[in-house]
């Protein structure tokens, strides 16, 4: 009797399903990667009732993911504790084999699921992470290098140099050693080619819109080197 292959089954646990560039990212990979790994996600905050959290709903729902919701509730007051329990109780019930980790709220989660409710997780699975900002945990700079000590040793890709660079500095304010080469390195965001064919575009000045925050991480500085 021949046994039959299963695909690994990874587990993208989010922030929330809405606008959001680490949202995106994690689709991205999902909608590449779905013919070589049995994929779900869970989204923290669950999915929002808006044009862009419905939309990306739809996108999984046509290549047959499942998303999970963890809670509504104020994370701050509550949330996170309803959301570690809720994750903790997907991954003993789905055992999957690799957890991805997107941004801080994701890694909390994750945290919280792993450290307060011992070891409800069930099978350990291997964990890995993207890094999506440049600035790190913000007001809750204790709490993070908290969370960092436990990913020391976690896979870690940043979406830029300046992402990884502010994860670096993060760590070694925080009394933390920067993390190794051998679990860091840098994969930069994709974008889709257009699916539809260029036009002739009329004579006159180049019209380019900028959609992002005004700031490095978003990187308007190099928009000069790209027009030029």
């Amino acid at each position: 009797m021949s046994v039959q292959h299963q695909r690994p089954r990874v587990l993208q646990v989010i922030h929330h399903l809405d606008l959001g560039g680490s949202e995106e990212v994690a689709i991205s990979l999902t909608e590449q990667l779905q013919g070589e790994y049995d994929l779900s996600f869970f989204a923290v905050r669950g999915i929002r009732d808006t044009a862009v959290g419905q939309a990306m709903k739809r996108r999984l729902d046509q290549i047959g993911v499942r998303v999970h919701s963890g809670t509504t509730l104020e994370l701050k007051r509550g949330g996170f504790l309803v959301a570690a329990a809720r994750l903790a109780a997907l991954t003993r019930r789905l055992r999957p084999d690799i957890v991805h980790l997107h941004t801080e709220v994701p890694e909390l989660t994750h945290a919280f699921s792993q450290g307060f409710l011992g070891s409800a997780a069930g099978r350990p699975a291997v964990l890995t992470r993207t890094l999506h900002n440049t600035v790190y945990w913000g007001p809750w700079q204790w709490l993070g290098s908290q969370v960092e000590k436990r990913l020391s040793a976690v896979p870690a890709r940043a979406c830029s140099n300046a992402a990884l660079e502010g994860m670096q500095s993060f760590r070694t304010s925080n009394g933390l050693t920067p993390l190794a080469p051998a679990v860091s390195g840098v994969i930069y965001n994709g974008v889709a080619p257009a699916t539809t064919a260029r036009t002739a575009r009329a004579v006159g000045p180049l019209r380019v819109m900028f959609a992002g925050r005004l700031e490095p991480q978003k990187g308007v500085d190099l928009l000069p080197a790209i027009l030029a």
